[in-house]
């Protein structure tokens, strides 16, 4: 995305909840000119599950929700700005059937649909958790299940909104990707392959890669004895990839004197071919992290983003590092009882915007944030 550097984006920092009387989630965040729009994913009575935009000023002033009005129970799960629209990838569940079915449709920032896709398999259940913006169209990544299995799946789409390909890879156990990231030559999209082991299960970060035209290049798994997963991924200038999620794992022996292990934030970054260049976890032995968005930041630095959890409380976080992992600095922003920032944009003046959610006496609301460049 491509902005002008006006003095409007150069904005102050801020840490807003949107919100009452339901629940809502903010789980994609754009911007342009004159402000910032988080898709919500929201729940009301009377009207059920459905998409939602919320419009701020870009200092998060004058909040303004906009319904978009599907034939179903609509469930958004991540955005991509397209020139000055938004196209938003998700499942809806028509009215009158059970099954979720893939969605990808195009709005304009008022809320007017533009054009939409759906899946419509009558033979199985397909979700899209993800969706990256190609040069002259989208790809969109998640889960397709047939019967007691599911596999990672992908499509592209061009510009229109027209199927151009779709499949579905995986391994033996239920794999879904939850991140997705492209250059000139291909496709990356990274999250979970999840599996029993006699009576324990136990969950493995998934990674597979594609050419443009959906033929399977590779596929990766890394983890541990206990769980690990992986929810985004980023491709960056020098070629390589990074992805990032959470780890039960590791580090090996990083418990407390009683024994407990404390998720850790979870990253690697790889080269063209799936193989490791370095890896990172970050955490301590006092609270739980996990890792839901990450962006390239200035000097090919990596933000990380998500929520540091105890119990039953949670503040959102942000972690940043340098090229090669080394942490920098991490800051936390609490709201309510819980939140959550889920994702995130850079902005020109090297600061940030991020969505999300956060729970507290007003139930679910929106976790919108703008912070600088240094995460305050």
């Amino acid at each position: 995305m491509a902005l002008l550097l006006s003095p409007s984006l150069f904005a102050q920092s801020f840490q807003n909840n949107y919100g009452a009387g339901k629940y809502e989630e903010g789980v994609a965040v754009v911007v342009d000119q004159t402000g910032i729009t988080s898709v919500v994913r929201h729940y009301r009575a009377g009207y059920g599950y459905g998409i939602q935009l919320l419009r701020t000023s870009l200092t998060g002033t004058g909040p303004v929700t906009i319904d978009i009005p599907l034939p179903g129970a609509a469930f958004p799960q991540s955005a991509v700005l397209a020139d000055d629209d938004i196209v938003i990838c998700g499942s809806i569940i028509p009215t009158g059937h059970f099954d979720h079915d893939a969605l990808l449709l195009r709005v304009t920032t008022s809320g007017t649909i533009t054009w939409t896709w759906t899946g419509n398999n009558p033979a199985g259940e397909e979700q899209f958790l993800c969706v990256d913006a190609l040069d002259d169209g989208f790809a969109a990544g998640g889960v397709w299940r047939d019967g007691a299995d599911s596999d990672a799946l992908l499509a592209r789409f061009n510009g229109a909104g027209a199927l151009q390909w779709q499949d579905h890879y995986g391994t033996e156990a239920d794999d879904q990707v939850r991140g997705i990231a492209h250059d000139a030559g291909g496709i990356v999209a990274v999250g979970s392959k999840h599996f029993a082991l006699g009576e324990e299960a136990d969950k493995d970060v998934f990674a597979v890669r594609t050419d443009l035209l959906g033929t399977q290049q590779w596929v990766r798994t890394w983890g541990g004895l206990q769980h690990d997963a992986a929810f985004a991924v980023i491709a960056r200038s020098d070629g390589s990839f990074v992805w990032a999620g959470y780890t039960d794992s590791f580090p090996i022996g990083d418990t407390t004197l009683s024994g407990d292990r404390f998720r850790h934030v979870y990253a690697m970054a790889i080269n063209l071919t799936g193989d490791s260049i370095w890896g990172a976890t970050y955490g301590d032995t006092m609270l739980n992290r996990e890792c839901w968005s990450l962006l390239p930041a200035t000097n090919n630095e990596v933000l990380f983003a998500g929520e540091t959890e105890l119990g039953h409380r949670s503040n959102a976080f942000t972690i940043r590092s340098s090229a090669t992992g080394t942490l920098l600095w991490e800051r936390t922003y609490p709201l309510e009882r819980t939140d959550r920032l889920q994702d995130m944009l850079l902005m020109p003046d090297g600061g940030f915007i991020g969505t999300g959610k956060c729970f507290g006496p007003q139930s679910g609301q929106v976790l919108l944030l703008r912070k600088n460049s240094v995460g305050q």
